[in-house]
């Protein structure tokens, strides 16, 4: 019963399992009673015909509701000067919310996007920052255009060099809304327009507190930023530079902030007292000693090795990483 298939992400609920399968006509979300193996289709989506692939998100659980996002690719032929090649491209995703208690499910469909990065919920709101390129200004140029442009190249692979020019594109063009959706009126306030990062490597919401860094791409100024989704209090814990990645654990942001050397540095900030404090890391500057993905009332959790470790919280604080156990 554990075999969940071809699964894109998993998770549990009031003791059922809840998995996300992709085919090439739908993705679905279905649920396993482990008590007798007794499995529902809980939520169908439909991919538009022209649909080449797609990816699917992790799932989000927040207040008997379950949030993941598909992003949908379609396929073209690009001319590369005088080759050709197949292309992928994002052309929008859909956000599924399942309200697992009254058993109803909503789309919400943003085309023309990038992608959508869920932060967290609470039992009327929901917050995800959206995220699109502004063509408006400087148009994207096309592989024709830009090798016309730019005439004879020389390239390891077709397209590499108009590659590189549209991930520079994307990345200098691409804009960011900060949306709080509120779940009764099916409307969102917008928040920040500021550039946001949105860690992948662990939680953004502890109760009903999420947490964001926007960065100035130029000067990489990061500020980190506390809201409450019951109260819309907003407030900034910290002001610094470079912050790369954050997860929100045990009522603490942890960061890391990559330094003018390249090194990195490790803090945390207790979001209740606003205190900062350093993680001394055994002295480590190139990678974090201990990445803490999950907790217990006791212990951290790690996912980044290639089974679960664990350590207690107490010897994480004092820096003390010998008492380190997994799961082989």
């Amino acid at each position: 019963m554990a075999w969940q298939g071809d699964a894109e992400s998993v998770g549990v609920w009031n003791g059922l399992w809840y998995a996300v399968v992709a085919d090439e006509e739908s993705v679905y979300l279905r649920s396993t009673d482990p008590a007798d193996n007794s499995r529902e289709i809980v939520v169908k989506t439909a991919l538009p015909d022209d649909t080449s692939d797609c990816t699917v998100s992790q799932l989000y659980f927040s207040h008997s509701y379950i949030y993941y996002t598909i992003s949908v690719f379609t396929e073209t032929e690009v001319n590369y000067g005088d080759t050709s090649a197949m292309s992928e491209d994002v052309e929008g995703v859909i956000l599924v919310q399942v309200d697992l208690e009254a058993e109803t499910s909503r789309e919400l469909t943003f085309e023309d996007c990038r992608e959508i990065t869920f932060l967290g919920g609470c039992d009327s709101s929901f917050a995800m920052i959206y995220t699109g390129v502004n063509t408006e200004e400087e148009p994207l140029l096309s592989a024709e255009e830009y090798y016309a442009e730019q005439g004879s190249v020389e390239e390891a692979y077709a397209g590499e060099s108009y590659f590189n020019y549209e991930s520079e594109y994307e990345y200098t063009h691409r804009e960011q809304e900060l949306r709080l959706y509120e779940i009764d009126t099916d409307s969102y306030e917008l928040l920040t327009t500021d550039y946001v990062i949105a860690s992948d490597l662990g939680r953004t919401c502890y109760g009903d507190v999420i947490a964001y860094v926007t960065r100035d791409k130029e000067s990489g100024a990061s500020d980190i930023w506390l809201y409450d989704l019951l109260t819309g209090q907003h407030v900034c814990l910290l002001k610094t530079e470079n912050i790369m990645e954050y997860r929100l654990e045990d009522g603490k942001v942890i960061c890391n902030q990559k330094l003018e050397s390249g090194e990195y540095s490790f803090w945390y900030i207790d979001i209740y007292t606003g205190a900062v404090s350093q993680i001394a890391n055994q002295g480590a500057s190139d990678y974090e000693r201990f990445s803490p993905d999950l907790e217990t009332n006791d212990y951290f959790v790690t996912a980044s090795e290639a089974a679960p470790q664990f350590l207690r919280k107490s010897d994480y604080y004092a820096d003390d990483y010998e008492n380190i156990s997994g799961i082989s």
